[in-house]
């Protein structure tokens, strides 16, 4: 991912997938990490500790279930985009790639101004042959 760096949108995502591992380790590696040995253990654990809250979704931002759910979501949306970029020509654009990639993982859990930059964002790539 750092050598797509170049394109502020995979900047942004290579310093969020790291963001999200260095929370799940911390986790892991903290004062409850016989919770946190499988992700089985460490649902349970939150749950039955209030630590997930569906209705309160900020409430606890750092929760080992909502951050792994958001770093597979990433995740997602990166492997949708490099099967794109893999399987395209040269000419392909990647914006349009982008944009599909997007469109079927991250967009629906995203607001709508969100989303909305993200699509201007994407806007700014050319060909797959310039952009990467």
């Amino acid at each position: 991912m750092n050598s797509l760096g170049r394109v502020p949108v995979f900047a942004f995502v290579s310093k969020e997938a790291v963001n999200k591992t260095e929370i799940l380790s911390n986790l892991l590696n903290g004062e409850n990490r016989t919770h946190y040995i499988t992700i089985q253990s460490m649902v349970k654990y939150e749950l039955d500790s209030g630590l997930v809250d569906l209705t309160q979704r900020d409430k606890h931002p750092e929760s080992g279930c909502r951050t792994l759910l958001r770093l597979h979501r990433a995740l997602r949306w990166l492997e949708l985009f490099l099967e794109r970029l893999r399987t395209s020509s040269e000419d392909s654009k990647t914006s349009v790639m982008c944009s599909e990639a997007y469109n079927e993982s991250l967009a629906q859990y995203l607001a709508s101004i969100i989303r909305q930059a993200n699509a201007n964002a994407f806007c700014a790539f050319g060909t797959r042959g310039l952009s990467v």
